[in-house]
């Protein structure tokens, strides 16, 4: 074994393999003392534990070993941070496996022995003081200082744990439990708010609140009505020092919630739990005892003002109220109240709230929000486009309708413009006279508006005037605005290229390809006046585009073939 030892013990990663070959050794032909103090000369903590479980049926010595040597660091102040952080983790582990009814590291403790495993280790755990330390509950006191929320954890599968077939007594729960609970806020909470130098900082502190609450409100223990109200008070009050009390913030309103959720109403004041949670911020609680007087404003107001996961799930609780109306009067005045928030819903989800909207108000009433929304056009915007996707508008009239997509329109004119081509060119309901005024500022829409009327002149020059607009402002950054430049083009010539097959005549095909023609030789002729060499740079880009006449010659290759088609048939009469 010494052989074997020292072979392992060159290296860290060797002294990792060989605590793995200790844990699958059989323990009883080692030689205990031997192995032990290797263990403990190379920090094999997992073997340790194990050796002291297999061999002598011990789950408390090693315990009390880890917790030796983490308290003999701390007195002789020998910090080493991955060191500690390494037993801390270790003495938390092994704890929950011991309470969970586990062998560690793997297995389980014996049934017979599942209850008498848990009571000898929280027997060790509760001793009230040691000769060597005079902190109270020094063990207890140890592990919540090196890790309180993990500790805590730890704790809750005492009271989590499912009662065992083991054929001894098992001890009272709620008793046991409530005393673990009293001897934590012992330890843990300052007798004052304005207590200084205390051992355990806020953070604690709240950990403990909340795991208490929790664990309170999951029925798993049993604590007093003085307690229930002092939680519900210490939870409720705002931090001197976090302003917003952003210590675990979301954890101290859930467990305010879970408290008030279940603890019986003759142990509060609403009014006073109202004010302190107003104070600290948490919304959602005064949202939740507000909702039980029926205040539905205020109820809507302080879920709106939430910060958290809940602000989002406000529909969900809009119809739970509905649903919970008790009278058809309070039933009106809770929608009338939602009608005065609905700019707020909106931009909480204007999906989720147009789905709601539809579900909850008849066409009549929802007729009128389009008008409420009016000095909120971003949030009239959001609410359109979520009706408009839906493809559901039976709330308006024929007449009506047009009107909304003009409105429609209008709005994304302002707020989404790049999207207003491609919704043009994929929906027809609307006016193209009144539009064309929208798009006046949008050269590609406005042409392709153009077109639809047969104008493919003025559509051509408004995509050329786009393009002069662009050459002349970028001229000197002509490379930065290549594509953009290359797409606007591109744009005026499949315009003729598309409209050169529909049109009858040679003479309009002509027309509009040397109108065309003509623009970007007038553009041409007005930039070699201020730098040639980005001419030269514009319209080598420009010609290397598509073929830009080859609208105009298949016409001409088609005249020809009906040209040759006609000479071969009185060609075949003669």
């Amino acid at each position: 074994m010494q052989t074997f030892v020292r072979h392992y013990s060159r290296s860290q990663v060797l002294l990792e393999r060989l605590e793995q070959c200790l844990l699958h050794l059989d323990v009883l032909s080692l030689d205990f003392q031997q192995v032990v103090l290797l263990c403990k000369e190379h920090h094999l903590w997992s073997a340790l534990i194990y050796i002291y479980n297999n061999a002598l049926n011990d789950f408390v010595t090693p315990l009390d070993e880890l917790m030796n040597i983490y308290l003999s660091k701390r007195k002789k102040r020998l910090r080493d941070e991955i060191q500690d952080k390494k037993l801390g983790e270790k003495l938390m582990d092994y704890l929950a496996y011991c309470f969970a009814g586990k062998s560690y590291p793997r297995g389980l403790i014996p049934i017979s022995q599942k209850d008498a495993v848990k009571m000898q280790i929280l027997d060790y755990l509760t001793v009230p003081g040691l000769s060597d330390d005079e902190r109270p509950y020094p063990r207890l006191f140890t592990l919540l200082e090196v890790d309180t929320k993990e500790f805590l954890k730890v704790v809750s599968l005492v009271f989590q744990a499912a009662p065992s077939t083991s054929p001894a007594p098992a001890p009272s729960q709620p008793l046991s439990a409530q005393s673990i609970v009293k001897t934590l806020i012992a330890l843990v909470l300052p007798p004052r708010r304005d207590t200084k130098d205390w051992p355990f900082n806020q953070e604690s502190q709240v950990e403990l609140l909340v795991f208490i609450s929790k664990q309170y409100a999951a029925r798993t223990i049993d604590i007093t009505q003085e307690m229930v109200q002092r939680l519900l008070t210490l939870l409720s009050v705002k931090e001197k020092d976090t302003g917003l009390q952003s210590v675990l913030f979301e954890e101290r309103q859930e467990a305010l919630l879970s408290l008030l959720r279940i603890c019986p109403e003759s142990l509060y004041k609403d009014s006073d739990i109202i004010e302190l949670a107003d104070q600290s911020h948490y919304y959602e609680v005064c949202s939740y005892l507000y909702s039980k007087k029926h205040n539905y404003e205020a109820t809507i107001r302080y879920r709106l003002k939430d910060k958290t996961h809940y602000k989002a799930q406000i529909f969900d609780l809009l119809r739970s109220l509905l649903h919970e109306c008790p009278t058809e009067r309070d039933r009106s005045h809770l929608k009338k109240t939602i009608i005065e928030n609905l700019s707020e819903l909106i931009s909480v989800n204007s999906k989720s709230a147009l789905i709601f909207l539809l579900e909850t108000f008849s066409q009549e009433e929802r007729r009128s929000f389009l008008r409420l929304l009016e000095p909120y056009p971003l949030l009239q915007y959001k609410f359109l486009q979520s009706l408009i996707d839906s493809g559901d508008t039976t709330d308006f009239s024929q007449s009506s309708a047009g009107e909304i997509q003009q409105l429609y329109i209008r709005l994304m004119c302002t707020f989404e413009p790049e999207k207003v081509l491609g919704y043009i060119q994929s929906c027809s309901d609307y006016e193209i006279g009144p539009t064309l005024k929208l798009v006046e500022n949008l050269p590609e829409a406005k042409s392709h508006l153009l077109e639809r009327t047969g104008d493919l002149l003025g559509a051509l020059d408004s995509l050329l005037t786009r393009l002069d607009a662009l050459l002349t402002a970028d001229l000197l950054h002509f490379l930065e605005f290549e594509k953009r430049i290359k797409k606007v083009f591109d744009d005026a010539v499949q315009l003729c290229q598309r409209n050169s097959q529909k049109l009858t005549k040679t003479s309009e095909i002509e027309r509009l390809w040397f109108h065309l023609l003509a623009r970007v030789m007038q553009f041409k002729m007005k930039v070699e006046t201020r730098d040639t060499s980005s001419s030269v740079q514009v319209f080598g880009l420009l010609l290397t585009g598509p073929d830009h006449v080859e609208g105009y010659t298949h016409k001409e290759k088609e005249e020809e073939k009906e040209k040759e088609k006609e000479q071969e048939k009185e060609s075949g009469n003669e």
